[in-house]
């Protein structure tokens, strides 16, 4: 079957009322026969869908790597949906739904094949918590899942319509209807009871057959292209829940014509970690605690961070040069009570704290959450964290964080911080987060660290994304004796140990080979000041090992790196 990525199309419009805005249209997937989307991520910028012209497996298309793949260990199901990224929701027919777990294999059956129960294709709501599945245009579906089985199956009667609802799709807290009239398909929003169709140039007069809302900037859309011929096509639009009359579509990032291999690997789907922008809830209203102000920058991001512990919905504000630090928005003062006293139990003094005309103002800090999972069960193991910024190697959070449980961190967007992660049995984790130009308070920064399992039966390596170097140097920074000194208890435990040191491309080749040999040598004279027992060797690799691009400055960055790899065997 023919597989193609076409040519990105630009599109200038305008719609009426707005200033001219720029469509972009990518085409994904084309076949002479139906395609239908299957479901959607909710933990990476996923979705999933089958085409008649293969029947023998669900494609998988990663909009953040534009690749395509072919999954054929799941045959054509009726629905899918990723719960998490270890979790899937499968429904390979009507009368058949169960979870499945990606990594494992298991499956936990909430409805057989042998059974009479029937059901519509599910779309899970992350707002309610319920999955729904369009009956016909009167009647909705609802179901609440859990590991426990299937908690409750009802139907929930909607607005009467001469529609045709074919799809139902979700964001934020309003629903939006895939529906036909006149053999027309549009989306329609539900709002106040009535269906509000909205209006934007997606088709160009020809037909479409389905559409469904991916986030906030971006749709998918199956259309018919030219006669005989359908095609999937996937547009960007902006703040779809704040226009109900209309979809504003804007130029987000251009887009390279490129075609990819769709041979499906495991290694397409993660390798050590996925990041992800999803919408940051801050509570809604005019009123809030106020916990601190501050003028000091660095004082707001450790009060901020340590509120985050006991309220993830926490955040700050600046005015002129005064950081506010407040707890979640909330509609009345009396909503406030309850926060009130949870924060005076957990240390935190507050005051009521009238937002007025800054209730709609954006967050100044970057938040972020942290979730970790063993890379071969997808458990949630107990872990450390600690986060450092960079030019004082001033520690900023350091927190134990309990099995199953997720962490939350938050900085300004104008310091460099270091992240390193340990947790017992497992290699370490390390991340480092760049100063920000562009700033988007409005998102959520969601980290999904994979730990591999530490076997000292063989051969494993990983890196320390904090023993940088500056350029043309081979000092060790105070930030990279700090991480190595986290990390302490994995390399005591090694019987061998082997550092090699990597340069940026600036230069020849036979000056930074011995300057990579340089660095490699300075991290190990630390480590023997630190641990004993390890037989430690050093090797420089030059610039012949880039992880980044070499042709910016953040890229070179990460290339001046040590890399570690340790081994049980004698040497």
């Amino acid at each position: 079957m023919k597989k193609s990525i076409y040519t990105l199309v630009f599109a200038l419009f305008c719609l009426g009322g707005y200033a001219q805005n720029i469509l972009i249209e990518k085409s994904l997937f084309s076949s002479p026969r139906a395609i239908d989307v299957k479901g959607v991520s909710s933990s990476s910028p996923t979705f999933y869908f089958t085409s008649a012209s293969e029947p023998n497996g669900l494609y998988v298309y990663d909009l953040k790597t534009m690749k395509l793949a072919l999954d054929t260990t799941i045959k054509s199901p009726l629905g899918h949906h990723e719960v998490s990224s270890v979790i899937r929701l499968l429904q390979p027919r009507s009368n058949s739904l169960f979870l499945r777990n990606s990594i494992t294999k298991d499956s936990l059956f909430f409805l057989h094949p042998t059974d009479s129960v029937t059901l519509p294709k599910f779309t899970y709501n992350p707002t309610t918590d319920y999955f729904y599945g369009v009956l016909d245009s009167q009647t909705v579906l609802r179901a609440s899942i859990s590991f426990d089985g299937l908690k409750s199956l009802d139907t929930v009667q909607v607005p009467h319509t001469n529609l045709h609802i074919k799809s139902i799709s979700f964001f934020e807290d309003r629903i939006y209807y895939a529906a036909t009239k006149n053999d027309t398909t549009s989306l329609y929003l539900l709002d106040d009871n009535e269906y509000v169709r909205l209006r934007y140039p997606l088709n160009f007069g020809e037909d479409t057959y389905g559409i469904q809302i991916l986030s906030e900037d971006s749709l998918i859309v199956t259309r018919k292209r030219r006669a005989g011929e359908h095609e999937l096509a996937l547009l960007y639009a902006t703040k779809i829940a704040m226009h109900p009359d209309s979809i504003q579509l804007i130029k987000q990032r251009a887009l390279e014509k490129t075609t990819y291999d769709s041979i499906y690997t495991k290694d397409s789907v993660f390798v050590t970690e996925s990041s992800l922008n999803t919408p940051r809830n801050t509570g809604k209203g005019r009123w809030a605690l106020l916990v601190s102000r501050t003028t000091d920058a660095f004082k707001a991001m450790l009060t901020l961070n340590e509120l985050l512990k006991i309220e993830p919905r926490a955040y700050s504000i600046k005015k002129d040069s005064v950081y506010f630090i407040l707890g979640p928005r909330q509609l009345s003062e009396d909503a406030l009570k309850t926060d009130s006293l949870y924060f005076a139990e957990n240390g935190f003094s507050s005051l009521t704290y009238d937002l007025k005309q800054d209730s709609s103002t954006a967050p100044f800090d970057i938040t972020v959450r942290l979730e970790c999972l063993d890379a071969a069960t997808g458990k949630r193991p107990p872990f450390r964290v600690d986060f450092y910024e960079y030019e004082t190697n001033t520690l900023v959070k350091s927190t134990e964080v309990q099995e199953q449980e997720v962490c939350y961190l938050t900085y300004y967007p104008e310091y460099t911080l270091g992240l390193t992660v340990t947790a017992e049995g497992y290699l370490p984790y390390s991340k480092r987060f760049e100063p920000l130009q562009a700033l988007n308070p409005s998102k959520r920064l969601e980290i999904l660290a994979l730990l591999q399992s530490q076997n000292l039966q063989k051969e494993q390596s990983f890196t320390l994304k904090n023993i940088y170097f500056d350029f043309d140097r081979y000092e060790l920074k105070e930030v990279a004796k700090r991480e190595l000194a986290l990390v302490k208890n994995t390399l005591q435990e090694a019987s061998t140990i082997h550092i090699s040191g990597h340069t940026d491309n600036v230069g020849s080749e036979e000056y930074n080979q011995a300057l990579s040999e340089k660095r490699a040598q300075a991290a190990s004279a630390y480590i023997t000041t630190m641990i004993e027992g390890p037989s430690i060797s050093t090797e420089g690799k030059g610039e012949t090992q880039p992880v980044a691009t070499n042709n910016t400055e953040a890229g070179r960055a990460e290339n001046r790196r040590c890399e570690v790899q340790l081994n049980s065997k004698a040497p």
